[in-house]
């Protein structure tokens, strides 16, 4: 079994089940009771291609492959082999993976979210179903 470790830190907020997106200064929707998110660039595809440029910007500094644990192929292996220990095709509250990049629990990075216009395509790929080729 394959389990999702932060790589520091740790969240002193309780996450809530549904979190409450609010408008920030800058005109950025961030989610409520979570640690404040960090500014990055947007515009990531809602695709299998998308998803893999976004754990190499951000996730993959923590979860490199060299550490033994490959962010890339551990997604892609638990959703063609139908394990759906982080995704839930169709089901982004489902998906392990999800809920942690969104503060609905393991909060992923730790400590300081990426805003949801950031980690948004995220959801909308797992809502048409995690299509890995």
């Amino acid at each position: 079994m394959i389990a999702f470790f932060a790589c520091s830190g740790s969240s002193s907020d309780t996450p809530t089940d549904e979190p409450t997106p609010t408008d920030d200064t800058d005109g950025s929707t961030t989610h409520s009771a979570v640690p404040e998110h960090t500014a990055v660039p947007e515009g990531y595809p809602p695709t299998w291609a998308g998803m893999e440029q976004l754990f190499t910007e951000h996730c993959d500094v923590c979860h490199p492959a060299t550490a033994g644990f490959n962010l890339h192929s551990a997604i892609a292996n638990d959703i063609t082999g139908g394990f759906g220990a982080y995704v839930v095709p169709f089901d982004p509250d489902g998906s392990r993976l999800w809920r942690a990049v969104s503060g609905q629990g393991l909060d992923m990075p730790p400590g300081a979210l990426l805003p949801l216009e950031t980690v948004d395509p995220m959801r909308v790929w797992i809502e048409a179903g995690a299509v890995v080729p």
